[in-house]
């Protein structure tokens, strides 16, 4: 008898944007793809988070107050090293953070899928 392989948990999306209409178009792309996601408003709040559970992709707008996204950035790599971090911004891709991927604004739910393809090839709800 063979049995079917068990299927993978959603993908979690954390989603940092102080813009909360950005924000939310981001989740409702995400959700419409099938991840599960969490949005906060600041960097400091993201790294007020509890460690566990790690998500498995981490959207990142750099035009954050206080602590910046290219700071975030650079906290989340310490803090989970082997989470991929997208930048979500309207700043040139070229000034990201390096090892980020990135999301230019403005997005589509095309530009959203195909994110999750690249950095989550075969996970569940990056198909």
């Amino acid at each position: 008898m063979t049995t079917a392989p068990l299927p993978l948990p959603p993908v979690h999306v954390l989603v940092v944007d102080d813009e909360a209409d950005q924000g939310e178009l981001l989740c409702t792309h995400l959700r419409r793809a099938g991840c599960t996601t969490q949005r906060v408003d600041s960097a400091e709040r993201a790294l007020q988070l509890p460690v566990e559970p790690v998500p498995d992709l981490v959207v990142v707008d750099l035009l954050l107050p206080g602590l910046d996204g290219w700071g975030l950035s650079r906290a989340l790599a310490d803090r989970w090293p082997h989470t991929p971090v997208a930048v979500c911004s309207v700043v040139d891709s070229q000034d990201y953070p390096a090892a980020t991927t990135p999301l230019p604004k403005p997005f589509t739910g095309s530009d959203v899928r195909d994110l999750l393809s690249r950095l989550l090839p075969g996970r569940n709800g990056a198909a």
